[in-house]
């Protein structure tokens, strides 16, 4: 029997476990749709049947597509986005296939199935015309202009390739859009080797999602796969972006007769000019260029002295921010300033890099008193309007309250002048002692394991304490111990969130988080900001350490692959992300093993 007292508290333990259940079933609520680009096509011509799911859960399951005899279906990869805001997490999935007919007339694409949770989601049936070859049709292609400069072509028989860029003339570190375009009007078996073109001398970010259309050229309908890339020019001069290449195959596995046959088309390099900035540059212009915004805060106005300050720089706007400097903070002497890290808020709208980036401190006054956190200048160079903008911050006023150290030692004082007092008095009273008692003394237990016990267990307590106490004041106030004991923990976390979408996540994703395990080790144990960590600067940090050549060529190697496959339009051989995933884990022990000394 279950008393009176403890009813009530049976009933709120059910209605909490009620709660949670409902929020998990909420949590796993998704959506689905299917969409073609053309409902009506030739024989000769082939659709984009797209698969979008919605929701606030990122390992989404393929898509279970249904009997499609009418049609060669190929997969032409995936894409997804994903968006946090006000700590609620939404993500936008698509799934894309090529349907090549195989007949013409009037055929349905059934309902596609996605199996997630304990539900089977579904969409509705599409309705397909397929004309004779040749034939025209109302439901027009999909044409995409072209706006393209510096644009280089290689072309094949019924396939060709193209790359472009959105302007010849740019300034240093002003961000230049590099598009390229694979073409096709006939079917190729299997999926096509993209080679990104290199990129030397230039800062690049890629600009997902990849897109497939349909576009008329020279009266015949192609289908176009489309990459696009930022590019940064970290110099000043008459730049090259290498050639792209493509390999396919050209044929079709199920004729032996004709068999198949590898193509390679490779584009022309294209050269961009990169003007220096202009003259008479501000003397805080530190090198940032688009355009932006700057703001401070702080966490609180009132603080006890001895106490921190959580004090926030936050720059926000479009241009290459990742490489955006740190302002000068110009503080008065009345505060200590300990910097706790950056962080990067990357988002790619409209094919244009933009974001923001905070700068965070810890900030400690010396005295009470009313103070003022001065003001911070920004100057970044718009190359639109050609000019420098000088930005500011407002001045912000904090209160700093007498802390509770002060007080203590203020009471020390009173109480030990107190005492010395009550010392004289007490001197008076003193008699003389007397030497000649005999004194029996009584055997004392002070070899006993109790008593030793006793003595020693506080002292032990107290080292305990003040260990204890010395690490977490360094933890608080010391950025770089507090990175490098969480140097461990965060690898962990880190390769532990590659490992639950290792089969089912963005192969981007999966990549970053591989590369971000590595270089936030390093990062966090050199103390050094891990976009700092280039391949050029990490072979010199590597060799410093005096890694074997060997073990060098292996992190260089895992970092370059992860990269590639961030770039390549096509998933590589089976297998890879779990070999990824190993060699990542072998790096990250032998790099624990590491005696690392701090910058």
């Amino acid at each position: 029997m279950i008393g009176n007292n403890m009813r009530p508290k049976v009933i709120y333990v059910l209605l909490f476990l009620f709660c949670l259940i409902s929020i998990r079933v909420i949590a796993q609520e998704i959506s689905i749709s299917a969409r073609v680009d053309n409902k009506e096509i030739t024989l000769d011509e082939m659709i984009i049947l797209t698969i979008d799911i919605n929701g606030n859960e990122r390992s989404i399951p393929d898509p279970k597509l249904p009997q499609l005899k009418e049609f060669d279906v190929y997969s032409s990869g995936r894409s997804q986005s994903i968006s946090i805001i006000n700590g609620a997490m939404s993500a936008s999935t698509s799934f894309n296939y090529v349907l090549a007919p195989k007949k013409e007339g009037k055929f349905v694409i059934g309902p596609v199935e996605v199996p997630f949770g304990k539900k089977i989601y579904k969409t509705e049936p599409i309705s397909i015309e397929v004309l004779p070859s040749g034939k025209k049709h109302e439901a027009g292609s999909n044409v995409h202009p072209k706006t393209l400069t510096g644009e280089s072509r290689s072309s094949g028989e019924n396939v060709f390739i193209e790359t472009g860029i959105n302007k010849k003339r740019i300034y240093l570190n002003e961000q230049i859009t590099l598009t390229f375009r694979f073409l096709t009007k006939i079917r190729i078996y299997g999926e096509p080797e993209y080679i990104p073109p290199e990129k030397t001398g230039f800062w690049s970010e890629d600009l997902p999602p990849q897109i497939n259309y349909y576009e008329n050229r020279d009266g015949s309908q192609y289908l176009v796969t489309e990459i696009k890339t930022a590019l940064f020019p970290a110099t000043v001069g008459r730049l090259t972006i290498g050639p792209a290449t493509v390999k396919y195959m050209r044929g079709d596995i199920f004729d032996y007769m004709s068999g198949t046959q590898s193509i390679v088309l490779k584009t022309e390099p294209i050269t961009i000019d990169v003007l220096p900035l202009p003259e008479g540059k501000p003397s805080d212009f530190k090198g940032a260029v688009g355009v932006y915004n700057i703001d401070s805060e702080i966490n609180t106005n009132e603080v006890e002295a001895g106490k921190p300050v959580n004090y926030y720089v936050k720059i926000k706007g479009k241009g290459n921010i990742k490489a955006v400097s740190e302002p000068d903070l110009g503080l008065p002497d009345d505060f200590k300033v300990y910097p706790a890290g950056s962080s990067d808020n990357i988002k790619k709208a409209d094919y244009t890099v933009q974001g923001d980036k905070t700068y965070e401190y810890y900030l400690i006054a010396k005295k009470p008193g009313k103070m003022t956190i001065p003001e911070i200048n920004f100057t970044y160079f718009n190359p639109d309007i050609e000019k420098y903008i000088t930005l500011k911050t407002k001045n912000i006023p904090i209160t700093v309250k007498p802390g509770a150290v002060e007080e203590a030692a203020k009471e020390y004082l009173l109480n030990t002048s107190t005492i010395k007092e009550e010392v004289k008095l007490i001197t008076k009273d003193i008699r003389p002692v007397k030497s000649d008692v005999n004194l029996k003394t009584e055997p004392i237990f002070i070899k006993s394991p109790l008593i030793i016990t006793a003595i020693g267990l506080p002292f032990l307590l107290f080292l305990f304490a003040r260990v204890y106490s010395r690490h977490n004041e360094q933890v608080e106030f010391n950025p770089v111990y507090k990175r490098d004991r969480r140097a461990g923990k965060l690898v962990r976390k880190r390769l532990k969130e590659a490992k639950k979408i290792m089969n089912t996540g963005d192969k981007n994703e999966y990549c970053h988080l591989i590369t971000r395990s590595i270089l936030g080790f390093i990062g966090d144990k050199l103390n050094i900001a891990e976009m700092g960590l280039t391949s050029e600067t990490l072979r010199d940090i590597l060799k410093e350490k005096n890694i074997s050549e060997d073990a060098q060529k292996k992190i260089i190697e895992i970092l370059d692959k992860c990269d590639f496959i961030k770039f390549s339009p096509v998933e590589p051989e089976q297998g890879w992300r779990t070999a990824i995933y190993h060699e990542a884990q072998e790096i990250i022990l032998f790099l624990e093993k590491l005696k690392w000394q701090k910058n």
